[in-house]
């Protein structure tokens, strides 16, 4: 990933991107350390959202480590207690972008995690459903929908694994509605890295949304659909941006891996 001079600048903030060692730092620098580093982490996260355009762009919050993460975040999407966040990267809470800047550095690796966590909380926001709207064209989930129905109608046709993935979902989901059932025929494929055409049109609108939101971000297919299945839940969940707004945020985290 090339480290624009925009990025540059957003992480240098008068200080160097490439910090010396702790050895070398008087001990009231190493105290403010953390508070330096999330504000380069900050300054990086809100010059890539600055590409974000709408009147629909969520919030962004940046916080030292996954403890200022607000209280919500301690339980799983059915409200049990839950220590989840303490691996988070990041988080999106229904309204809000949050960023976890001790999970990330300031290198090249470091910034494209961070651009990274910020696509899969994105992806969150805006929901797959609508992106593949916005990128394909109106009409273009509900042949997604439309295809995924002939399938299950039509296992035979299939092939083999896509066999397989149908299989599990009349057992998990007898019964599901044609949109539930799309999207847990994504989610699955997505998971057992089952090549399809319809993961495929997924696939594709991902790829322009990102270069639109997030052009300093450079994925390739094996990491285009890796974010896709670490956001399965986000398609599995599939309401609308207004509609997370007004229920109870299931909370779902950018897992920090490194």
């Amino acid at each position: 990933m090339d480290v624009t001079p925009a990025m540059r600048e957003a992480a240098l903030g008068g200080v160097p991107m490439f910090r010396q060692s702790n050895a070398d730092i008087a001990d009231t620098q190493v105290t403010q350390a953390p508070k330096a580093h999330t504000a380069r982490i900050e300054r990086l996260a809100t010059a890539a959202m600055g590409k974000w355009k709408g009147d629909d762009v969520p919030r962004l919050r940046v916080v030292d480590t996954p403890e200022q993460l607000p209280a919500s975040s301690r339980f799983d999407k059915d409200g049990n207690p839950s220590n989840a966040y303490q691996s988070a990267a990041g988080m999106y809470d229904g309204r809000t972008i949050w960023i976890v800047a001790s999970k990330h550095t300031t290198d090249r690796a470091g910034i494209k995690k961070l651009l990274t966590t910020m696509a899969h909380e994105g992806v969150g926001h805006y929901g797959v459903d609508r992106i593949v709207e916005r990128e394909l064209g109106a009409g273009a989930w509900t042949k997604i929908e439309d295809a995924a129905d002939r399938l299950r109608q039509n296992p035979d046709k299939a092939s083999p694994a896509i066999r397989a993935v149908l299989a599990e979902l009349d057992n998990r989901y007898a019964g599901a509605d044609r949109t539930t059932y799309a999207r847990e025929f994504m989610a699955v494929t997505a998971e057992r890295g089952v090549k399809n055409g319809l993961l495929d049109r997924v696939i594709t609108a991902l790829r322009r949304w990102l270069r639109r939101a997030l052009p300093d971000l450079r994925l390739s297919e094996h990491e285009l659909r890796q974010l896709l299945v670490a956001s399965d839940q986000y398609l599995r969940v599939g309401q609308t941006q207004q509609q997370r707004v007004q229920s109870r945020a299931a909370l779902a985290f950018a897992q920090d891996l490194s």
